[in-house]
């Protein structure tokens, strides 16, 4: 009775490890004409090549994968996801030029506009007949300014000069009609945020006496031979400030 019931432990434990299991019907050709095993031959399994068809009776198990599979799949798996490519990028515009400050004055024959640029450099004015043009790169680091103006009225682009110095460029534009007073520089009636009236220099010049309008006739001749170098002087704007010279003791230029 010891024995059997060691035997039984043992067996016990052999039908959990090779998870024996009575024979199917099928089976029956290979293990016996009984499809189920007596209560005896239950307690006490056959050995092993007494069951030629336990192997069939168990679950089959999925094969092991080859070295090759194997290799080819970690190679998969080690191989990065693709990215999606994407677009290049428009560059951005370049840095759009700024108008320079500027300020003007309204003279019987001229119109007179400084561009307020310190340390100007590649200064280039373009006068038209109803437009104005101008451009320069200022300051240490080089700013770019670019003013376009749609001018009032018409000038003549040939008498028409400009001067520059250190702290400005001063542009002065002949007008096509003289004595005719401009109102405003521009020719649509707008607010530029850049541009505003020079009040130090701005004089009602139609109410002047004949004695100042022969004033700003010489002075528009002398303007006629202004150049647009840095070396040319600009004249006296005013011309009838009190500190200067009577006009009897200068000599009158011929007058147009």
């Amino acid at each position: 009775m010891r024995r059997a019931a060691a035997g039984g432990g043992a067996a016990g434990i052999l039908l959990r490890h090779q998870r024996w299991a009575p024979p199917r019907a099928e089976c029956a050709g290979h293990c016996g004409s009984e499809a189920a095993p007596s209560p005896e031959s239950a307690a006490a399994p056959p050995p092993p090549e007494s069951r030629p068809c336990l192997p069939a009776c168990l679950p089959a198990r999925p094969p092991l994968p080859s070295a090759a599979a194997t290799q080819s799949r970690t190679r998969s798996l080690a191989t990065p996801l693709p990215v999606p490519r994407q677009e290049r990028q428009p560059e951005p515009p370049p840095f759009a030029m700024q108008p320079a400050s500027a300020k003007w004055y309204d003279r019987r024959d001229y119109v007179f506009i400084e561009f307020c640029v310190e340390d100007s450099k590649d200064v280039n004015v373009n006068f038209e007949k109803s437009k104005l043009t101008f451009s320069c790169l200022g300051g240490s680091d080089n700013f770019k300014h670019l003013n376009e103006i749609d001018l009032f009225n018409n000038i003549d682009p040939n008498e028409s000069k400009h001067k520059r110095t250190d702290r400005s460029i001063l542009c002065c534009l002949r007008k096509g009609e003289s004595g005719q007073a401009w109102p405003r520089l521009t020719k649509e009636r707008a607010k530029l945020n850049w541009l505003s009236v020079d009040f130090n220099n701005w004089k009602d010049w139609e109410d002047d006496s004949d004695e100042d309008m022969s004033n700003f006739d010489r002075f528009s001749e002398m303007m006629n031979n202004m150049g647009g170098d840095d070396d040319v002087d600009l004249p006296e704007v005013d011309g009838a400030d009190d500190d200067s010279p009577d006009s009897d003791d200068e000599k009158m230029p011929d007058l147009e």
